[in-house]
């Protein structure tokens, strides 16, 4: 009874910090790409328009890219402590990335939200990030190398600050 009980616990965690996603994981994991291989996949545009190509990474020590989707709980929560992420390293050479598949909604929710890092459009070429779940993030470096993830499931701005400051320490 007592095993029942903690799975059934685990199972409404991994519920409440992270949606089902619909994009299928067609692609070698992040993790095993290339630097060349992780820029190619942003040939998009961002939400309100205009080109992003991989120079959108150029001159940042840590990049973090956070799969997300307007119609997942924890991924609307995180968005004001991303946010505050966003600002307070960006002396410190970083840049998040917000990316998005579903257009219902979601440039509503970064406008209520006073989103201003880039957001960008989610295209076939970026299945390599795919878990099944958003949100879900990575963090590489400038030059498109693979530091650290997926972390699924959304936190909050000790969280992700924890997870920065571990990698600036590296």
């Amino acid at each position: 009874m007592k095993k029942i009980t903690i799975a059934a616990i685990l199972a409404f965690a991994l519920m409440l910090t992270a949606c089902g996603s619909t994009n299928a994981n067609s692609a070698p994991p992040a993790s095993e790409a290339q630097p060349e291989d992780i820029f190619a996949k942003f040939k998009t545009e961002y939400m309100d328009g205009g080109e992003v190509d991989e120079s959108i990474f150029a001159g940042h020590e840590i990049v973090m890219l956070n799969f997300w989707e307007p119609w997942c709980g924890p991924c609307v929560a995180e968005l004001p402590a991303l946010q505050q992420l966003s600002e307070n390293y960006a002396d410190k050479g970083f840049l998040l990335v917000g990316v998005y598949s579903t257009e219902d909604g979601a440039a509503d929710i970064i406008r209520e939200k006073g989103v201003t890092y880039p957001i960008i459009k989610y295209t076939d070429e970026m299945a390599i990030f795919q878990t099944g779940y958003v949100p879900t993030t990575f963090f590489f470096d400038g030059e498109g190398r693979y530091l650290a993830g997926p972390f699924v499931g959304g936190g909050d701005y000790e969280y992700w600050s924890e997870q920065l400051e571990a990698l600036y320490e590296k």
